[in-house]
């Protein structure tokens, strides 16, 4: 499932989520995601939430470390 700064999210509420977090945040350094995947996460997930990500205004990264903001 998707987590957001700790919390279960479900898939069809993250864009809201992204939104509210955005708010207040012009600057693009200020709307960078983290996206924390597990090795066997299929690609079509990443995708699809890196895709709510960028269509809420956000940019995001793919890591494999901790701090992330959105994991999968």
């Amino acid at each position: 499932g998707i987590v957001m700064n700790g919390a279960a999210v479900r898939a069809n509420e993250l864009p809201g989520r992204l939104a509210i977090h955005f708010k207040g945040k012009p600057r693009p350094d200020d709307r960078v995601v983290v996206i924390k995947t597990r090795p066997d996460t299929p690609y079509s997930n990443w995708i699809s939430v890196t895709s709510m990500v960028q269509d809420a205004g956000g940019r995001s990264r793919d890591v494999t470390s901790a701090g992330s903001l959105v994991q999968w």
